[in-house]
């Protein structure tokens, strides 16, 4: 490394929040019955979090066009500690968002989740 080189210091933790400057809204979901004899899911607002928002890249992309079509795809940092999984829906940046997948390896530092922007009316 040569001189006047800085090299980022700081725990994993430290390190990961200064790179989530946005926030999201966990939403929770719940099975209740429509009234019809079945059942429909509703989601209450959970926890606000700290995240990154941003897109997927092509090839990411690529991986999850046949099962959501054109809708836009993206990529949320959450802290690890954060309870998300697959039924779960997000908010950010004035978009409601379904949890494609969860990434979440030990030692990691940030958790990271593949969403898409629900369908109007979903």
């Amino acid at each position: 490394m040569g001189a006047g080189q800085q090299v980022a210091v700081g725990t994993h933790a430290e390190i990961a929040a200064s790179y989530l400057e946005d926030e999201c809204v966990v939403r929770d979901p719940t099975t209740v019955s429509d009234g019809a004899g079945g059942r429909t899911t509703t989601y209450a607002d959970g926890a606000t979090v700290p995240c990154h928002f941003g897109p997927l890249s092509e090839a990411e992309q690529s991986v999850y066009a046949e099962r959501v079509g054109d809708r836009a795809t993206y990529r949320v940092s959450l802290p690890v500690d954060t309870t998300v999984t697959d039924r779960h829906r997000l908010t950010a940046e004035s978009r409601t968002l379904d949890v494609l997948s969860v990434s979440n390896p030990p030692g990691a530092s940030l958790m990271k989740v593949t969403v898409v922007e629900v369908e109007d009316g979903a």
